[in-house]
């Protein structure tokens, strides 16, 4: 029996192996080696990372077409892993580097914000008191004039005190019936013979008098609406143990004799003479 040998290296072997223990081939291989052979490095792909197209770039490429392709190929091969030099992602996206993407900046919208707020509040504010308008009534007046019904006087009084009209004259109070004003109008006295005083100064005195005023109540006359008014001033105790301020004023005007009368509680009487009883005289006036 012949002996059997690789047809390769010439090496001897047993009948039934299939591979040359020595070499390695497949009995019967004569053509090309099949010694095992390292598997090639594999390396991760290659990434290029083209320069960002800005606005500004077309133009520069159309213009420029070289300098463009250069700048590509630089940013291609610096790219490329294990190339020595290779600039980092950051500097790649820098902001000076040519072919750099470049962040525009944010446009800050608060002065705008801020303005359509204000247009929006000034239009709601509008609206609002529009509405109130429409829905509230007419405003009411501080003070109201009062003409006497048989056009003797007239005179200007708070909106909130209430005037009840009388035959001789007219009663004004607050809502509380505490501070009153009472004109009243009576014919003209007579003088009283034996008396040096004037008629209006002899009524002045029967009217304090009536009222409870001490003797020394006389204060200097007052020129109101054309006329000389006898004044008489004092402290009274009322029924009711409370310490009241009266002013008296009396004249005689066309045969009438008219009388003004304040009455209000002395702790309040000095503010209510300067809100109430002032204006009221300043604006009286005969018919």
């Amino acid at each position: 029996m012949a002996e059997q040998v690789c047809l390769r290296c010439g090496t001897p072997y047993e009948d039934g192996a299939t591979v040359c223990f020595t070499c390695g081939a497949p009995i019967g291989e004569i053509e090309t080696p099949t010694q095992p052979v390292r598997a090639p490095k594999r390396t991760a792909p290659e990434t290029i990372e083209l320069p960002a197209i800005t606005p500004n770039s077309g133009a520069a490429h159309g213009a420029d077409g070289k300098r463009a392709a250069t700048s590509a190929g630089q940013v291609a091969i610096a790219s490329r892993p294990g190339s020595a030099g290779a600039p980092s992602a950051g500097r790649l996206s820098g902001r000076s580097g040519r072919g750099a993407l470049i962040q525009p900046r944010k446009r800050t919208r608060w002065p705008a914000i801020l303005l359509v707020s204000a247009v929006v509040v000034l239009f709601i504010g509008a609206a609002v008191i529009e509405v109130r308008g429409l829905l509230a009534g007419p405003p009411i007046p501080k003070a109201q004039v009062y003409h006497d019904p048989q056009g003797r006087f007239s005179f200007t009084r708070p909106t909130l005190w209430t005037v009840t009209p009388e035959s001789d004259g007219a009663l004004l109070t607050d809502s509380s019936g505490t501070d009153s004003a009472q004109i009243s109008v009576a014919p003209a006295p007579t003088a009283i013979p034996g008396k040096k005083t004037t008629p209006d100064a002899q009524a002045a005195d029967g009217l304090a008098a009536q009222l409870g005023l001490p003797a020394q109540a006389t204060q200097p006359p007052q020129t109101i609406a054309g006329a000389i008014w006898q004044q008489r001033e004092g402290q009274v105790i009322g029924s009711d143990g409370t310490a009241r301020e009266i002013d008296l004023l009396v004249t005689i005007h066309n045969g009438l004799l008219y009388s003004i009368e304040f009455s209000s509680p002395t702790s309040s009487f000095e503010s209510i003479n300067n809100l109430v009883y002032q204006p009221l005289l300043a604006s009286f006036s005969f018919k």
